[in-house]
């Protein structure tokens, strides 16, 4: 299942995360950021991933901008199955900008299907394959995670912190889209199909 909106025109992207709950120390100075990306870039890389994915990709794959009072982010919903009991699992992510940072920032929530409850980590594995969720190994790897309320949507996700987000695009170096590079090591992460003829698609 896929979100149904999609916004024609994307409005600037203010502040959009609690930076510091998790990372109380500034970026690192010792390394610049691989690929600096600015704010207006980000909205670029998006609408434009949004436009590839809408127009080629299966429905599941569809990458919607959205625009709430002024500020956009990248969203996509899909629904898991449960092997273990056969339910259905709501998965939410987003994609957002970092005015601190300059760079994107994830966010993700799980719900079974029809409920208003979102499904905290440790219980992720009681309702999904193991296999298909790599959350804990992105965490051993350093990857901060907090529950922290959406920026744009006003509801509860988690979210990875931005903060170590430049040292990870040292790979990134020349891309043409951060955001398209971005989202192949973020989707890997946590199981989340990606099409990487996307990368040369959306230039």
């Amino acid at each position: 299942m896929t979100s149904t909106f999609a916004v024609e025109g994307i409005d600037p992207v203010e502040d959009t995360n609690s930076e510091d709950s998790e990372c109380s120390q500034a970026p690192s100075t010792s390394e610049a950021p691989a690929t600096p990306i600015s704010k207006e870039q980000f909205l670029d890389n998006i609408k434009k991933i949004s436009q590839v994915t809408c127009r080629s990709f299966d429905a599941g794959e569809h990458w919607i901008v959205e625009s709430i009072y002024g500020t956009s982010h990248l969203t996509n919903t899909s629904l898991l199955q449960n092997s273990k009991t056969g339910a259905s699992v709501e998965r939410s992510i987003s994609m957002t900008f970092s005015e601190t940072y300059q760079v994107p920032v994830f966010w993700f929530s799980y719900k079974v299907e029809g409920s208003t409850t979102m499904l905290y980590l440790e219980d992720l594995e009681k309702e999904l394959d193991c296999a298909a969720l790599k959350w804990n190994s992105a965490v051993k790897e350093g990857m901060h995670t907090s529950l922290l309320e959406h920026p744009i949507t006003g509801q509860f996700m988690y979210q990875c912190h931005p903060c170590e987000t430049d040292k990870l695009m040292v790979f990134a170096k020349g891309s043409k889209n951060y955001v398209v590079s971005w989202m192949s090591y973020m989707c890997s992460q946590f199981a989340i199909p990606f099409d990487y003829e996307l990368g040369s698609l959306v230039v």
